[in-house]
This record gives structure tokens, sequence and C-alpha cells, in this order.
């Protein structure tokens, strides 16, 4: 009997969904049911859904919100409503490899093996193929817990994960999106962070899927119409005192919710003690931030050598550090904070991603006059520089960018 089950968020996606629906049915390994949440869908999308399920070769549970809940929960609806060990998430405008479920299923070969990621082709609306999702040199095989950069996701629709995890569903809404000012963590986000803290994330090389981007996509990839070079001297010169505070956000979220689990009395002690173990390491990550965003905008000289002092010694950039930023971005940091940081700040010069929401968190913190928040009370296998420039996740967002950390 099947193990695994298949969430999909439907909202208007009557265009492509018979040929997603098609490839699930011809799945080698069928799943033992599909969870759809529909999100209000005003075309096709439920009718199309209810025609297949009169044939399909497993059970199709169809639940349709009572008011618009955007995609970050409507995943996640889907996912608490499956009954199965293992959950896939599933776009509905995607088409599924046949052996997909196969391939994922096999590689939860270890208990400690908590999420399974694989690659695959992307193409455009008429299924012609344009790239792969991820390039050949990364990520690693297998991903060990807490090892990594803690800002990397998978897309959700090349994820498969215990469902576990969904325990902890109802702490998300205290969860920060370090990409969307006023967000929750998105439902890939959120899983990604839970399994990254309780066990370990295996990636599969294999083109599992047609990942479709079209002008309909409610998330997708961005196409950048600046060069390259524009593009880098963007990113040289942008104000990063808002980054690094919205991380810093972000990072004292994640060890509240932590937090909060260690204490979880309905919680395995094994969780528990992962989860005491991972409070420590976002609270120090929170904290660098914090620090770093000094070294871009405090006014006095002295308080952002202070600041640098403060995060060479705490081995900010040192390699033997959980979450370094690199070398790179020390040498960054004395240029473009402790020497040019308030002339940056001063011109306004716009941020390269989210400029009105990181604006608006930047400006948020300084009315409350603190740093960061916990939303509650009262920091491999393969190692990437920290540095905030991979606030616009590479995985997630432009699989293009160049490199410049």
């Amino acid at each position: 009997m099947s193990d695994i089950s298949i969430a999909m968020a439907t909202f208007n996606g009557a265009r492509f969904i018979d040929k997603q629906l098609q490839s699930l049915a011809a799945q080698t390994y069928l799943p033992a049911q599909l969870v759809i949440a529909d999100d209000g869908s005003q075309d096709e999308t439920l009718a199309k859904v209810a025609e297949f399920r009169a044939s399909a070769p497993f059970s199709i549970s169809i639940h349709q919100n009572r008011t618009r809940l955007g995609y970050r929960s409507n995943f996640m609806a889907a996912a608490d409503r499956c009954t199965s060990p293992l959950i896939a998430f599933c776009d509905q405008d995607d088409v599924w490899r046949p052996d997909k479920l196969q391939r994922v299923r096999s590689a939860f070969n270890h208990p400690e093996v908590m999420l399974v990621q694989h690659n695959a082709r992307v193409v455009n609306a008429f299924g012609e193929y344009h790239a792969d999702l991820m390039p050949p040199d990364s990520p690693p095989a297998i991903r060990l817990a807490m090892t990594g950069s803690p800002w990397e996701f998978p897309l959700g629709f090349t994820m498969a994960f215990r469902s576990v995890l969904l325990a902890f569903s109802p702490l998300q809404s205290r969860s920060i999106d370090p990409y969307h000012d006023g967000e929750i963590l998105a439902h890939d986000q959120w899983i990604a962070f839970l399994a990254w803290v309780f066990g370990s994330h295996v990636y599969l090389p294999d083109l599992l899927a047609d990942y479709r981007i079209h002008d309909t996509n409610t998330f997708g990839l961005k196409t950048r119409p600046r060069s390259n070079l524009l593009r880098f001297l963007h990113l040289a010169i942008e104000d990063r005192s808002q980054i690094y505070g919205r991380l810093a956000l972000a990072a004292t979220a994640n060890a509240s919710i932590l937090d909060h689990i260690k204490s979880q009395a309905d919680a395995s002690a094994y969780l528990r003690r992962r989860a005491a173990d991972a409070v420590g390491a976002w609270t120090d990550l929170a904290e660098l931030y914090r620090i770093r965003r000094r070294v871009y905008s405090t006014p006095q000289l002295f308080q952002r050598l202070s600041a640098l002092g403060r995060l060479i010694s705490a081995g900010a950039y040192g390699a033997s550090t959980r979450w370094s930023f690199g070398t790179k971005s020390l040498i960054r940091d004395i240029l473009l904070g402790c020497l040019g940081g308030p002339c940056i700040t001063q011109m306004s010069f716009p941020l390269s991603d989210r400029d009105s929401s990181l604006r608006a968190l930047a400006s948020r913190q300084m009315r409350d006059g603190r740093s960061a928040i916990s939303r509650d009370m009262a920091p491999a296998p393969h190692v990437r520089s920290l540095d905030p420039l991979s606030l616009c996740n590479p995985r997630r967002l432009e699989p293009s960018r160049p490199d410049i950390l």
C-alpha cells in the first residue's frame, strides 16, 4: 500500500491542470491520495478535477476554502488534510515524470531523512524546454541537519517530506518571511526550515518534473531586464542596513518558534532535543545580523568600526563559525559599511529586491525602537557565504543570478 500523499493547491488552474492530473495518474508508484485545496477558483478547475476523480486510480479529496487563503496557507491547508507518512507538494500547472514518486519515495531510506528534493526542467507555457532548474554543481546529495545556508530552501513542487513536521503547523503564523514584509513563511520555506532542523535533506539530480513558467503563475522565476553588470553594481552599493535588519527579525522569529517546540509536551524527545540545539544557533545569528546592521547604519565611524570589531571577535567571518559570512563579506563590510555606509544610506539608493517592503520593515524597527522582535513572548554538505545578497534566494527566484559573494 502506498505511503505517500499529494497536496495540491488550486486557483483558476483550468488551463493546465488536465496535464498535471494525467501525469499523477501515470506514476509508477501511485499515491495513497490526492488532497486538493481550492482557493476560490472561478474557472473550470473544479469541474476538471471532478471529471478526473471519476476514473482516478487513487483517492481524491477536494476542499473548497470559504475565504481566500493565498498560496502560502492554501498549500498547508492541503498538506494538513493528508493522512500518509510522506507528503509531496504539487503545483496545478506542472507535469510530473512517471517515476517521480517512486524515485522520491526510495530516497526516504533512513528515519533521519526529513525532506527529499529533486531537480526539474523549466519549460514555457507550451512545454518547451528552457533550462534545468538547478545547476549541475549544486546542491550536495545529502545535507545534514543544521548545515549549509539557513536561508536556502527548495521550491515546493520539488519536495516531499515526513508528515511529522505538520505537528508544528500552528506555529507557522509566528514566522517571518525574509523576502516579503508582513508575510509568514511560505509552505516550502516553512517545511524546509523545520526539516533542516530536525533531520537531513536528500537531493536527487534527476529531472523529475516540468516546471511551467507562464503569464499567470502565482509565483515563478523572475527575469531581469538589466544586464549582469548593472545588477552587480546595483547590489554592490545598495543600502544593506535594511537587509540585515530584516534578516535579524526573521532569525529571531525562528529562534522563538524553536524555543516553543523544545518545551512542547506532545513533541517527541528527539524533536525537542533538536529544537533546543537549534535555538542558540538562530539566536546567535540574529545577534550577528543586528551588529552587522550597525556597521552600515550608525553615524559615527568609531561606532561602525566597533561593530565590525565585535563581528570579527565573534568569528563571524571565519571558517570555524557555523554560519560564516565569509572573508569577501569582511572586505565588503569594511569598504561599503565602515567607510561608505552613511553615504549610501543618505543617497537612499534603491534596494535590489523588495524595495518597499524592506523599507517598511526598517521603518517599523526604528519606530518600535528595537532591532528584533519575538512573536511569542515575553544558528556542511556545501558551504555558502552567508552574505545577505542571498536574501533574494538564487534557488527560488533567479537561478541565473551571478555569484558575487
